[in-house]
C-alpha cells in the first residue's frame, strides 16, 4: 500500500473468514471452563464512549486461550499476509437486553480481530449473531454463534454483537484476540502511542478525578478516516461518487466528523486508561470542542475501594401467613412462597440502591433507558399520548439508573465474595441470597385481604 494514499482511495475488500471447529473438543471445553472463573466485571462497552455496557473478563494469562491462538495462528497469518502479534485477549459477556453497538475494533491498517465462540451450546432462537456491515452501512454478513466457531476479520470492519433473545438462558460469550501485523510486516509501522494520556488530579477515597489529553494529531487522523468514509457514501451535486475533494468534505462535514472522532477517542481513553471496575460519573470538556487537542476531566468511582457498610446489619420484613388464610385467599403455599421471597429480594435491592450512592455518567443511564424504552414499545406497554410518554419516560429513567447502579454493586460484591457465576443473573441471585441469609428479619403475618391483594399482583 502506498505510504501517502490519495484522499479517496478505491475501496478494498477487507479480510473476513468464518472458521469452524478450529480446536479439539478438549481444548474447547477448557476454554469454556476458563470463562467460568469469578473474574467477570461489569461496565465494558463495545462502541467506546457509547451507551452499551456488558460483562468483560481479561484472558491474557489463560493457557487455554494461548493454545487456541497457536492453533489458529497459521491460518490467520495466511489471511493477514504476515506475522501477527497479540495485543490483547479478553472475553465479552452478553445477556438479554445487554447488546453492543456497531463499532470498529481498530481504525489502523494492519490490525485484525479473531473472535472465538467458547459456548458449549447455542440453541436456535437464542439469537446473539455477530453482524458485519459494508461501507454503505448495510448488513453484509450475520454470523451465527456456533460452539467452537471463530471469525477472523480486518479490525476496520464495522460490526456489532447482538444480545441474546429473551428465551436464552446462557451467557453469550465471545473471546476477542486483538492482533496487529508484527514489526517489519506491518504496512505502516507506528511509534508507541502517546497521543492519549491521563493524569490524576485528586483522589478522595473511592472517588478519583482524572484529566485526559488527546493530541490534535490523533484527532485529525480520526477525523480524516470519518471524512473518507463519508466521501464514499454521500452524494453531492457536481461530484462523482467517491470523488469528493477532502476540502469540500471538511467544509460540509468537518464538525460532524470531529464530534464522532472525539466520542470514539474519549471512549478509547475510558476503556484503556480508567482503572478497572471503575464507574465514570461526570465528564467535563475543558477544551478542544472545535479544534486543537481535547482536554477533559472525568470523575470516576473505583468500586473496589467503595465503602459498602456492614451489610449484616440489614433488617428485613419477612412475610408469613397461616395455611387457613392462604386457602381463604385462594393462594397456594408455593405461590405465596414465591411472593414472600421476592419481597425479601426487593428489600435487599432497595437497600443497596439507596445506601451505596455514586454518580453514573448520564450517557450510560440514557443507554440503559433506551433499552428499556425499546422493550416497552415492542411489547405495546408504552403510552401513545405525548404527555403520558414524557411522564413514563422519566419514571423509567429512574429505573434505568437503579438497574445500572445495582449491576455495578452486585458485580463488586460478587467479586469481593469470590463468587463463581457464569451469568449476571446467576451472580445477582447468589449475592442477594447471601445477603438475605445474613440479614436480621422481623416477621409480619399477612391478613386474608392482604393475601388476596398479593394474588392480584
Amino acid at each position: 500500500m502506498p505510504q501517502n494514499p490519495e484522499p479517496n482511495p478505491a475501496p478494498i475488500t477487507p479480510v473476513l473468514e468464518v472458521l469452524d471447529d478450529i480446536v479439539p473438543k478438549d481444548l474447547h471445553d477448557a476454554a469454556w471452563q476458563a470463562v467460568q472463573q469469578p473474574r467477570w466485571f461489569f461496565g465494558h462497552g463495545s462502541n467506546t464512549g457509547g451507551w452499551s455496557r456488558f460483562w468483560k473478563m481479561d484472558l491474557e494469562d489463560e493457557s487455554a486461550y494461548s493454545q487456541i491462538w497457536e492453533l489458529a495462528r497459521p491460518r490467520c497469518e495466511q489471511l493477514a499476509g504476515g506475522r501477527l502479534e497479540v495485543i490483547r485477549v479478553y472475553a465479552n459477556g452478553h445477556t438479554y437486553g445487554l447488546g453492543g453497538e456497531a463499532h470498529r475494533d481498530d481504525p489502523r491498517d494492519g490490525t485484525f480481530t479473531l473472535l472465538y465462540y467458547p459456548n458449549p451450546e447455542w440453541k436456535d432462537g437464542w439469537d446473539g449473531e455477530t453482524v458485519y456491515y459494508d461501507e454503505a452501512g448495510e448488513v453484509a454478513l450475520a454470523v451465527r454463534l456456533r460452539p467452537n466457531r471463530a471469525v477472523f476479520f480486518d479490525s476496520r470492519i464495522l460490526h456489532v454483537g447482538r444480545a441474546p433473545s429473551r428465551q436464552c438462558t446462557a451467557l453469550r460469550v465471545t473471546v476477542a484476540y486483538k492482533l496487529q501485523l508484527a514489526s517489519g510486516d506491518a504496512p505502516a509501522p507506528e511509534p508507541e502511542n502517546k497521543d492519549i494520556t491521563v493524569r490524576e488530579i485528586r483522589r478522595n477515597g473511592a472517588r478519583q478525578l482524572l484529566a485526559f489529553h488527546i493530541s490534535a494529531e490523533r484527532i485529525d487522523q480520526e477525523v480524516r478516516l470519518r471524512l473518507e468514509e463519508m466521501g464514499r457514501e454521500v452524494k453531492l451535486p457536481g461530484f462523482r461518487p467517491g470523488q469528493i475533494p477532502m476540502e469540500v468534505l471538511e467544509q460540509r462535514y468537518g464538525h460532524k466528523a470531529r464530534e464522532s472522532a472525539a466520542r470514539f477517542l474519549i471512549g478509547q481513553a475510558f476503556d484503556t486508561l480508567i482503572p478497572r471496575s471503575s464507574v465514570p460519573g461526570q465528564m467535563d470538556l475543558k477544551s478542544g470542542q472545535a479544534d486543537g487537542p481535547i482536554e477533559i476531566e472525568v470523575s470516576v468511582t473505583q468500586m473496589g475501594l467503595l465503602e459498602v457498610g456492614d451489610l449484616n446489619e440489614i433488617e428485613l420484613e419477612q412475610l408469613t401467613a397461616s395455611p387457613a388464610d392462604l386457602e381463604a385467599a385462594g393462594l397456594s403455599p408455593q405461590t405465596a412462597e414465591l411472593h414472600f421471597a421476592q419481597h425479601l429480594r426487593t428489600q435487599i435491592l432497595d437497600h443497596l440502591n439507596q445506601s451505596i450512592p455514586f454518580p453514573i455518567l448520564p450517557i450510560l443511564i440514557q443507554g440503559e433507558l433506551d433499552t428499556i424504552l425499546a422493550a416497552a414499545k415492542s411489547s405495546g406497554a408504552f403510552p401513545e399520548a405525548k404527555e403520558e410518554q414524557l411522564s413514563v419516560t422519566e419514571q423509567l429513567r429512574a429505573v434505568a439508573e437503579r438497574r445500572l447502579r445495582l449491576g455495578y454493586i452486585l458485580a463488586e460484591l460478587g467479586r469481593r465474595a469470590g463468587v463463581k457465576a457464569s451469568t449476571g443473573p446467576e451472580l445477582e441471585r447468589f449475592v442477594v441470597d447471601q445477603l438475605i441469609d445474613g440479614a436480621r428479619k422481623r416477621e409480619r403475618t399477612l391478613s386474608v385481604n392482604e393475601l388476596r391483594a398479593l394474588a392480584q399482583e
